[in-house]
């Protein structure tokens, strides 16, 4: 299973008082290990490297076995079949395309580490890292791994996210999920939903439109959609997963 890591870019640059220290940490934290870096440019743009972040972030944590600076996301997106001995290293992604490329690289463990150097909080590369339980490299703390039940409700989105999530089906499925755990007690939060939809193995896209739809219901929106499940659907999915044999059974 790949590793994952992060860090903002306020955290590594704190204004410029602890780019040394934070850069150290990452370099620690990626090892011996050759590091492929990938950037969200083109590819002009990142052979130049004469974007200020990205060169500085760069300069900072390369290491001796860095193997590669002029990638771009849509190049690791290429390498969804294939698996390297190396690390990743994702200098701000900020598109779409960015961060599936990333989320699939985790999906498919096509590198051993992946760390992502993220703008800010709130970011969908955030929510990709919490939903694997990322370590977080400025403050040395992992996230906590998305809730299961929540994980279980989100696989249920998926399975309809083919047609998208935006009308029709998947839309009904995610409205009724998030209305009844919202009645169930839990609110309708973006992070923690996202995080869930990405362990559950959803794509950014669709996750963009789980994202806007608790935006909506937060600013009060009234959705018009079909229910799709039962009033008890919550208690309905915790007896599934009581019922579903653990691996000590399964071995």
């Amino acid at each position: 299973m790949t590793d994952i890591a992060f860090m903002t870019y306020s955290d590594w640059a704190n204004e410029g008082r602890s780019m040394v220290e934070r850069s150290e940490r990452i370099r620690t934290w990626i090892g011996d290990t050759a590091a492929y870096v990938f950037c969200a440019e083109k590819r002009d743009y990142c052979a130049s490297m004469s974007g200020r972040i990205e060169r500085d972030l760069f300069e900072h944590i390369q290491t001796p076995t860095t193997k590669a600076i002029t990638a771009s996301f849509s190049e690791l997106y290429k390498l969804k079949d294939e698996k390297i001995d190396a690390t990743l290293i994702a200098l701000v992604p900020f598109r779409e395309p960015d961060f599936e490329s990333i989320r699939k690289a985790i999906e498919d463990d096509t590198f051993d580490k992946v760390v992502i150097l993220i703008m800010r909080e709130g970011e969908m590369s955030r929510s990709i890292a919490r939903a694997y339980g990322a370590l977080n490299l400025g403050t040395g703390v992992c996230d906590e791994l998305p809730d299961s039940l929540m994980v279980e409700a989100a696989r249920m989105m998926v399975n309809e996210e083919h047609n998208g999530l935006s009308s029709g089906i998947g839309k009904d499925a995610t409205l009724s999920l998030i209305h009844a755990f919202r009645q169930s007690g839990v609110p309708a939060q973006k992070e923690p939903w996202l995080a869930a939809y990405f362990a559950a193995g959803g794509e950014v896209r669709h996750a963009e439109t789980v994202a806007k739809f608790i935006d909506e219901i937060n600013k009060g929106t009234r959705h018009r959609y079909k229910q799709r499940y039962r009033a008890n659907i919550v208690e309905i999915i915790k007896e599934r997963m009581l019922e579903k044999p653990s691996l000590k059974e399964t071995s």
